[in-house]
């Protein structure tokens, strides 16, 4: 818990505030300064604004999500809500109360979870990829295969033509395998195989 007199620029810290951040009682000031001070650079500026819309009257009660480093060292996310409880006559906020929620542990899921969706959708993509690349090989090499097995069965070709018809099957035949294993591994990697039990 924290409560801040914003006229004075004093803020009061809970030792259970003290405690989530590991400072003993006077290590840590009791200017408000001090808190901010430990938020991260990359979320200073959008916990100002939020704080700064709630002195406004723009928002009925503050709440950041950002991160506060700890006293050894290392960041923690918190969820840092208040709520101005007296203003002057202008509108002025002059004491404002509120709490800091560790929420770290859901931050990280978040965060593994985004990973995981990430690295899902690069294997779908992949997928696709391959599966899109084996059909457009595999359509003009079928043609090939299949023109070369024409070839291969007409008799107006000599031995040393033939020959070369067999190795344009040959060859075809491993790169169309060869596709074929490509997909297969594709396939596997995204846990769709099948099995085919002989």
């Amino acid at each position: 818990v924290w409560d801040w007199d914003l006229q004075t620029g004093i803020e009061t810290y809970s030792q259970r505030f003290r405690d989530l951040y590991g400072y003993a009682e006077h290590e840590f000031g009791d200017r408000h300064e001090a808190i901010d001070q430990q938020t991260h650079p990359d979320d200073l500026p959008q916990m100002l604004r939020d704080r700064q819309a709630h002195f406004d009257g723009h928002t009925p009660r503050y709440a950041n999500e950002h991160r506060v480093r700890c006293r050894d060292g290392s960041w923690k996310w918190i969820l840092s809500r208040g709520l101005v409880i007296r203003r002057d006559a202008d509108g002025r906020p002059l004491r404002m109360i509120g709490t800091h929620t560790d929420i770290t542990a859901r931050k990280q899921a978040e965060a593994l979870r985004q990973a995981r969706d990430r690295a899902e959708a690069g294997e779908r993509a992949k997928t696709e990829w391959l599966s899109r690349i084996s059909h457009e090989l595999r359509t003009p090499l079928n043609a090939v295969l299949g023109f070369a097995q024409l070839l291969d069965a007409s008799a107006e070709y000599g031995e040393r033509q033939r020959a070369w018809v067999r190795q344009i099957l040959t060859s075809g035949q491993h790169l169309l395998g060869l596709v074929d294993d490509v997909l297969d591994l594709s396939t596997a990697q995204s846990g769709n195989i099948g099995l085919v039990w002989a």
